[in-house]
């Protein structure tokens, strides 16, 4: 890593308060890329959702504005494949920063579909990324293009020195977000303590969602790259939002029958603190009289109840503000009263004591 000079530790310091006073995921999308490219600059900058597996790419943001072509994406998301720099954080998820002379020369870029169709429009022939968040089916990614000149090696010191105030940064406005779109729907009446709640954006799309919520909706689905929920949600969602009298209906709830429970979902209008927000509940057959009568107490019956929605260990413990280990002991406890080996098995058994 190059040493940096005194110029760009004080731009640094100032991107960390900038960073610092982020809100939620929309103004971090807003004001991620201006910054970057005030760190090092660059011809333009995107923010990028992307889905090699399933060829699928959203710039979910582009600076300066304008920047990207019509059908500029479609054709992104088809050869996505092709950039290195898109293979390398796949392959190798830790935080780096990566620009395309690491992996791939001028000759060898030239040759590649994905720079005829899309890079050579746009004037991009040097990339520098760093990563936001990796997984194996994608990434969130942040990258700059420069049509002349590479990227240097105090560019690419720079980069890696803000990458954690920006990972940081982005991973506290999901938090709020959610935080925020879960304030709202309590606020709203919507009652219970669940934590089953999406935060949508103005197309109704989801922003972010909590784990009880994301177990629950997979009964229908599982939300899509873009956001958008299954059906019937996902149109019941986009039509709420378009609502010109948004409050006009105060039940604005939709159930939906699923083989192991009713989904029932209250749309939550946004205010001028909060965003909209559905708020997800579940009914189902679960007594709590059937594990108590089995010899669970009221907390090891909650967990069980929380793993039947297909919560892990993980999810459990951050939904009852308990430690993963506690979990682990309770469902333990839980095997040897009911006699059984796996959380399958644990379920499977009150269910069959609760009856048809």
């Amino acid at each position: 890593m190059e040493r940096l000079g005194d110029s760009d530790l004080q731009a640094l310091l100032w991107a960390g308060g900038q960073l610092g006073a982020v809100e939620d995921v929309a103004s971090f999308r807003d004001s991620i890329l201006p910054l970057l490219r005030h760190l090092v600059p660059c011809d333009s900058a995107s923010y990028n959702e992307v889905f090699p597996r399933t060829h699928e790419a959203v710039v979910g943001a582009i600076d300066p504005p304008g920047t990207v072509f019509d059908g500029a994406e479609e054709i992104f998301s088809s050869f996505i494949h092709q950039n290195p720099l898109v293979t390398a954080a796949q392959e190798m998820p830790t935080a780096q920063v990566r620009k395309f002379s690491d992996f791939i020369s001028p000759r060898q870029l030239h040759r590649l579909e994905l720079y005829d169709l899309v890079y050579a429009r746009l004037e991009v022939e040097h990339q520098m990324a760093l990563t936001l968040t990796s997984h194996s089916s994608g990434l969130i990614g942040l990258a700059l293009n420069r049509q002349r000149n590479d990227f240097s090696e105090r560019d690419r010191s720079v980069l890696q020195a803000v990458q954690p105030f920006v990972i940081h940064a982005y991973e506290n406005a999901v938090a709020r977000t959610l935080a925020r779109g879960t304030v709202a729907a309590l606020e709203s009446g919507a009652g219970g303590a669940s934590q089953a709640v999406f935060v949508l954006d103005a197309r109704g799309n989801v922003q972010v969602a909590s784990d009880l919520a994301r177990a629950w909706c997979s009964l229908l689905g599982p939300i899509d790259h873009r956001g958008r929920l299954p059906e019937p949600l996902g149109s019941w969602s986009a039509a709420q939002s378009r609502r010109t009298d948004p409050r006009a209906d105060a039940t604005r709830t939709l159930e939906v029958d699923t083989p192991s429970a009713t989904l029932v979902a209250r749309f939550v209008a946004p205010t001028s603190t909060g965003p909209a927000t559905i708020l997800l509940s579940r009914r189902t057959t679960w007594d709590f009289a059937v594990p108590h009568q089995l010899g669970l107490t009221a907390r090891e019956s909650e967990v069980l109840r929380l793993v039947s929605h297909g919560l892990s260990n993980v999810q459990v413990a951050r939904e009852l503000n308990l430690s993963e280990r506690t979990i682990a002991k309770h469902l333990e406890r839980v095997y040897s009263k009911l006699g059984v080996s796996s959380r399958t098995a644990a379920v499977a058994r009150v269910r069959e004591s609760i009856g048809p």
